[in-house]
């Protein structure tokens, strides 16, 4: 028993110690560098949002840039050296009625 609630205080307690957080930044509060990336990849478009994933010293571990232009939407990662590593498109969330379903057949 003592060693099974020593294993789960070194979880509880190790676990805590690698926390992180993720912060909503404005766009001009990112490192340049990423600014210019975008400045110069996606001219036209509107960055709608900005988080920074942080460690628990505080250190950026990665940032995602969300930008728009028209019904184009995509979350662009940076790594913590600011460097560009991948784009996803962001989905809409459907708005449509849900299929009614005839329970009685």
């Amino acid at each position: 028993m003592k060693s099974f609630l020593l294993v789960l205080a070194f979880l509880f307690f190790g676990a805590t110690g690698f926390s992180q957080t993720t912060v909503i930044v404005n766009f001009k509060d990112l490192d340049k560098d990423i600014q210019k990336y975008i400045h110069k990849n996606y001219d036209g478009y509107t960055v709608y949002q900005a988080k920074q994933q942080m460690d628990n010293k505080g250190n950026v571990l990665y940032s995602d840039v969300y930008v728009s232009k028209g019904t184009e939407k995509y979350e662009l990662t940076f790594d913590k050296k600011d460097n560009f590593v991948k784009k996803d498109i962001v989905m809409e969330a459907s708005k449509a009625e849900p299929a009614k379903v005839d329970a009685t057949k």
